[in-house]
């Protein structure tokens, strides 16, 4: 059974996601505490990013989902 490709895409964003996150924690636990702005300003750089793919994911949803709708309606 092949895989949708939306959900291969949401696959792919979420690995990239985990990947970056964890990088950064060790970023971060490296840089320790001389570096707290930078530490704070990519906390607040991949709550942003996290941000972005949750709404990429809903959006890609969303997409499928009216393809599928689309789909159904044209075999009727």
């Amino acid at each position: 059974m092949h895989e949708c490709p939306v959900q291969h895409v949401t696959m792919v964003i979420m690995q990239v996601q985990a990947t970056f996150a964890g990088g950064l924690s060790e970023h971060l636990q490296a840089a320790g505490g001389a570096n707290a702005g930078v530490a704070a300003s990519l906390r607040e750089s991949l709550g942003t990013a996290s941000q972005l793919v949750d709404d990429l994911k809903a959006d890609i949803h969303e997409g499928q989902n009216k393809l599928i709708q689309l789909a159904a309606s044209k075999s009727e």
